[in-house]
């Protein structure tokens, strides 16, 4: 099954998991995590995509 998920802090405002879900068709998630877990979840390999928020785009680096 593919994974595919938008990662962040606060994210009871995205659209995100609705706009993925009708336009993309597949399975879409939105993971809330605080710093140091989102960094652990950037860096596995339980994804097959990512979207990170803005506070957490320096992670990802």
């Amino acid at each position: 099954m593919t994974r595919y998920f938008t990662i962040g802090r606060k994210l009871g405002h995205s659209y995100s998991k609705i706009i993925h879900r009708e336009f993309g068709r597949y399975d879409f998630d939105l993971l809330e995590f605080e710093p140091e877990a989102a960094r652990e979840f950037i860096l596995s390999d339980r994804y097959d995509g990512i979207t990170i928020t803005i506070p957490y785009k320096q992670l990802a680096l």
